[in-house]
This record gives C-alpha cells, structure tokens and sequence, in this order.
C-alpha cells in the first residue's frame, strides 16, 4: 500500500476511535462497536482500538469476545496496563481466576512505581480491588463437577441402563416414556466416548493420522441437546483437559471460529463464500456452533465457568438467527441441518435453562430478567405449535418411542411452558393489586399443569411440574376439591418415575420427600373431611412434611443430579406462597 494511502487510513482510524469513544462515553455500545471495528480495518495493528473495543464488549456482558480483544491487543503491546486490567475484568466475569488474577496484577506492575497521577491511583484501587474480588469469588465458587468415577458411570445401575431394560415393558404399554429419550442420549453418549477412546490412540500412534470421521462435537453436542443429564464424564485423569484439546483439533480441521465471536464469523462467512462453497463453509459454521454448545456446557459443568456457557449459547443463537436471516433460500442440505427449526429450538432451551439457572443463583444480580424469558419461552411454543399439524399426522405409537422426537419437541415446549409459568409465578411480587397476584397465580399454575402433561409421567421432570403446579393452587387458595385430586395424580406417578430415577440421589431425594408429603396431605384431610370438620370446598394447606436422611446405597461422593434449578419446589416458591397464602 502508498505510503500515502496508509496516512490517510490511519488518520480515518483515529477520526473513528473518536467517534466510538464519544458514543461509548453516551453508553451507546452498538455504534461505539461498529466504529472501534471500522477502525480496526483501518488500522489492524493498533492495541488501543482491540482494547477499546473490548471495553466496549464488558459493557454489553460480551465478555468471551472481549478476552480475544485484550490478548490481540496484547499481543500487539504486551506492557499495554489497560488492555491487562480489561482483560482481568473479563476473565474474572468467565469465573477464569487465575487467569483474572494474573491479568490484574499484571496491570498493577505496569504502573509507575512512583509520581502517580490521579488515574493512576485510581487504576491501582481498581486493579487491586480486582485482585481481591476474583480471590474472594474463587473461594467461594461451587462448582459442579460432573465427573464420576468410571466404574459408577458403567456400573450398569445408572437412570439410563434402567430406561435401557424398562423399554420392552414401556413398549408393549404403548404410552410415551422418558426411557426413549434417555435410550437416545446414551447411545450417543457411547457412541461419543468410544470415538474419543480411538482418537486417543491414534494421536498416540506414530503415525498420527485418522481413518474414522471426525465427528465428535457433533455427537457430544447432540448428547447435550437431548437430554443433558446423560453428559456425566468419567473419572480418568485429566480426561476433560484431554476431550477439550481434542474437540478444539476437530474445529481447526474444519476452519472454525469456536475461538472467535459472532461478528467476526458473520464477516468471514461472508468472505469465505466469495472463494469457497456451502460444501466446505457450511461445515465450518456447523462445528462453530457446535463447539460453543459443548465448550459451553463443559465449562459450566466441570469448571463452573456459567458466564461463559451463557455467552456461547447466546453466540450460537446469535450466529444461527443470522444464517437464517442471511441465507434465506439456501436449503438447509446445503448451509447445514444446524439452521433447521428443531436444531434451533433445542439450542434456545439450553439458553432458556441457563438463563433460568443464573436467576435463581443471583436473583437480582443476575444478567438476566423474566422480560428476556418469556420471548424466547414463547418462540418454542409458538414454532412447536405451528409444527404440530405434521407430527400429529404420523404413527403416534412410533412416534412417541423416537428419542428424537422427545429431545426436539416434546421436552422443549414442556420446559418452556414450565419457564412461563415461573415468570407468571414471579408476577405476585410485582403486582399491587389482589386480583393481578390472583390471574398470575392461575396462568402460572396452567403453564406448569401443561408443561406436564406433555412430559412422560414417568419422567422427575412431570412431578416438579405437577408439584409446582399444586403450589400455584395452594396460593391461589384452591379448594380441597381441586387439591386433593392433584395429590393422588403425584402420589401416584412416583413410584414409576423412582422406578427410574431412585438410584439418582439428587433426584430421589426430592421425589420420596413429595410422596411421603402427598400422603401425608391426602391421609389428614380425609379424615377430616369423614369426621365433618372440613369439606371438599375447605381450603387446607400442605404442611411440609420433616424429611428423613436418605440413605445411598452407591458412594457417598456420587454427584449425579438433575440440574434443573427452580424447576424442583425450592425456598422462594415457600417465601411466595406465605407472602401470598
């Protein structure tokens, strides 16, 4: 290039960060983006505007595509203090401490030992502060951890290995089933596992190379999307490091962009296709998208790192709704079945969980409202609802055993509708008047009542939402008549769903408490109701019934859990109901 011309670019450059810097000032960070981006076309080889720009992405809780901003702004000045400080404050935000704490004292270092100036000081408060708050948060991070030891998860007593021998019986009933579902999800999962055990050993050859398709991001991820608590790692050192190197090697073979963010995949998608086909483009932003579901739900689950599997999620979702919009008349054979209706839907209800999970973990603080809720709650039901006509003219008994049918349909609108129900059920708090709290306690009691018809009652997930349903009516101080039937419908859906579910003890737990509650309830009204103290149109609340230590017959140290946080009848659902009651 001129030596002029590149005079004139980098003038063009400067005059941008400017205008990104006025409009950041504003708190407009769409624009202060899209300038800060101009100028780094401008000039690519400026710290100060990938430094810029990531302020820009901490302020819109972008913070896994602010992290590529510092380093690339780092490693165009590595002693740039502020580019070390953001990149603390984006770290520390994934839940990544060390990395947090080593960016911020970084930072500190880099500060004049003496004669500071008045930002000065205020960036070593900062910077130190930082230190502090990310040790503080490390100490008190509660990780998930879902590893088990291998033998447990093979040990043949798992809720899966049950599905796999209640199916002849489940079967031959001719009714929907949770096993279908669990059948579907583990057999990917083995599938998964055994592809990773042969990649294994062929990166272990001397040869290094490799006959079989590499397609595990695909399988993990689809193990993911089906039905999430299949996805329990075994206990073998180091094997998610390990599966993680793995499946990054997979997205560099197929030029990806798991390590980049959505607008630099939407500006090189763009690019690539003026040079390259869907054949090898497609591919590419399949295992994009696929990479981000998987690492994002790795690191929430391993590493606690919730914040960034929010982000990946919503960076799917970002990239997906794009394609869409983009490609409109390219089929989906070509672009990649990522951008067909059901894949999109099963990726929303992991974010629709997600943003569930950081709600009920941080209350107010979170990042996430029910305003952000109910859209995309709404989105699933709506495009489940307009699919519906089709599925409906199919072989219902068929249809009812497909695993698939169960992970991209069935499940999504049921969680969906529990999501706005919970929504409604939040509405008591702001609602004045008795007559809004009421309507918000019906709807919200409808929504977990449908929410759990569409589930196989033998799956946990139809008594969380038959129990929540139950709360509803209790608030709403319903009469026994309405009450009591519900209490026999739950009583006697569990000893099915233990059938299943009762070697699980985050999950078994909570389900023989509800039994022996329902029963409890049941027992004290009825005979009230025969001795004439009460009738069926009294109104009587469920006095919880004192648990009793659950005695696990596998170790102790077993983490299995249904993570579905909020679903189950937690300690807000009891403050809203004495509030309300």
């Amino acid at each position: 290039m001129p030596e002029e011309e590149r005079k004139d670019d980098f003038a063009e450059a400067e005059r941008l960060k400017a205008l990104g810097n006025a409009h950041y000032a504003k708190g407009e960070n769409v624009e202060a983006h899209r300038l800060f981006s101009e100028a780094i076309e401008k000039n690519p080889d400026n710290a100060v505007y990938y430094a810029n720009r990531a302020a820009v992405l901490l302020a819109m809780n972008k913070n896994a595509e602010a992290t590529q901003d510092c380093r690339k702004a780092l490693d165009l000045d590595p002693d740039y203090g502020k580019a070390w400080g953001r990149l603390g404050k984006a770290t520390q935000a994934l839940n990544i401490w060390d990395a947090s704490i080593n960016a911020f004292q970084k930072a500190l270092d880099l500060l004049p030992k003496d004669n500071l100036t008045a930002l000065d000081r205020k960036s070593q408060v900062e910077y130190a502060e930082g230190i502090a708050k990310t040790k503080a948060l490390r100490s008190q991070s509660n990780k998930v951890h879902n590893i088990i030891p291998t033998a447990q998860l093979f040990s043949g007593r798992m809720p899966w290995d049950m599905a796999a021998a209640l199916t002849p019986k489940k079967i031959a009933l001719g009714k929907p089933s949770c096993v279908f579902v669990l059948n579907y999800a583990y057999e990917t999962f083995k599938k998964a596992i055994t592809r990773f055990s042969e990649e294994m050993i062929e990166q272990s050859s001397e040869t290094k190379t490799s006959t079989a398709e590499p397609n595990l991001v695909k399988l993990f991820s689809d193990v993911i999307l089906a039905d999430h608590r299949v996805f329990n790692l075994p206990s073998a050192p180091d094997f998610h490091k390990k599966l993680t190197k793995a499946a990054a090697s997979e997205n560099d073979l197929f030029r990806g962009w798991a390590k980049k963010g959505p607008s630099t995949v939407k500006k090189e998608v763009l690019q690539r296709l003026e040079t390259e086909t869907w054949e090898t483009v497609g591919p590419a932003i399949e295992i994009t998208i696929r990479s981000w579901i998987f690492f994002g739900f790795l690191k929430a689950h391993v590493s606690d790192q919730t914040k960034l599997s929010q982000e990946m999620y919503a960076n799917a979702l970002d990239v997906l709704q794009w394609g869409l919009e983009t490609f409109p008349d390219v089929p989906n054979e070509e672009r990649g079945m990522i951008f067909a209706p059901e894949f999109v839907r099963v990726v929303k209800r992991l974010y629709l969980i997600a943003m569930r999970e950081d709600i009920a973990s941080f209350g107010t603080k979170s990042m996430f409202s029910s305003k952000q809720i109910v859209p995309i709650a709404q989105d699933i039901v709506d495009t489940v609802d307009e699919e519906m006509p089709n599925m409906q003219a199919k072989d219902q008994v068929s249809l009812y055993q497909s695993g698939h049918f169960y992970a991209h349909w069935v499940y999504p609108v049921a969680d969906a509708l529990a999501a706005l129900g919970w929504c409604q059920f939040n509405n008591i708090i702001f609602s004045t008047r008795a007559s809004e709290r009421l309507e918000s306690i019906l709807t919200a009691a409808q929504y977990y009542l449908d929410a759990a018809k569409i589930c196989p009652d033998d799956d946990d997930r139809y008594i969380t939402y038959m129990r929540m349903h139950l709360d509803c009516l209790f608030a709403a101080k319903k009469p026994l008549r309405d009450t009591l039937p519900i209490c026999k419908r739950i009583q006697e859906a569990i000893p099915p769903v233990l059938q299943i579910w009762g070697l699980a003890p985050g999950a078994a737990a909570p389900l023989k408490q509800d039994l022996k509650e329902m029963k409890a309830f049941e027992k004290e009204n009825s005979q009230r109701i025969a001795a004439g103290k009460l009738t069926l149109d009294s109104f009587a609340m469920m006095t919880p019934v004192q648990p009793t230590p659950l005695k696990i017959e596998m170790d102790p140290k077993f983490p299995f859990k249904v993570k579905e946080p909020n679903f189950r009848r937690g300690s807000k659902t009891k403050k809203y109901k004495a509030n309300v009651v």
